[in-house]
């Protein structure tokens, strides 16, 4: 309460800007002499590294083990391209040491991509910039009753959702 009006808009402005700022992905660092690289293919990731992703990113006291799953030792890499070691269920590599720029970048750069992907479902379905395939007019006039109403209601819906880190 005895903080100045102008140093507290400025903390708030900073921190303002702090949060609203997006790191770049860290794609690549050494560590003890080891590259390690950020996983390139997120789309083909197997079963067991999405489990482990999904239970480790949230909880900071084993956020080493998601880490593991993101990134790699560098196998080969040439032209800016790589590939990493596969991913061992179970093992852990130690990476404790990493740079906290990629940790905090890959967190970052996930969160974004869950909300990127809801709002791209929320585009697909937005029936209003969407004609209907001639198919799916004919077999949905019908049987369709109320279907408007269940999609406004799954828009409103995902237009709550948030995206949590937990």
């Amino acid at each position: 309460m005895l903080l100045h009006l102008k140093d507290s808009l400025e903390i708030v402005d900073t921190l303002t800007k702090v949060f609203e700022e997006k790191p770049p992905l860290v794609t690549m660092f050494k560590l003890n002499g080891t590259e390690y690289g950020f996983q390139p293919q997120l789309d083909e990731i197997t079963l067991g590294e999405y489990i482990d992703l999904d239970t480790f990113i949230s909880d900071w006291d084993n956020m080493e083990k998601a880490m593991n799953v993101l990134y790699r030792p560098v196998l080969v890499k040439v032209k800016g391209k790589y590939s990493i070691d596969t991913y061992q269920l179970g093992t852990e590599a130690n990476i404790l040491d990493m740079p906290m720029d990629a940790v905090m970048s890959s967190i970052f750069f996930l969160w974004n991509l869950g909300l990127d992907l809801s709002q791209t479902m929320m585009n697909y379905l937005d029936t209003n910039n969407q004609t209907p395939a001639l198919t799916e007019y004919l077999n949905s006039q019908e049987s369709g009753d109320g279907i408007n109403r269940f999609t406004d209601s799954l828009k409103e819906i995902l237009q709550d959702l948030k995206v949590s880190l937990n």
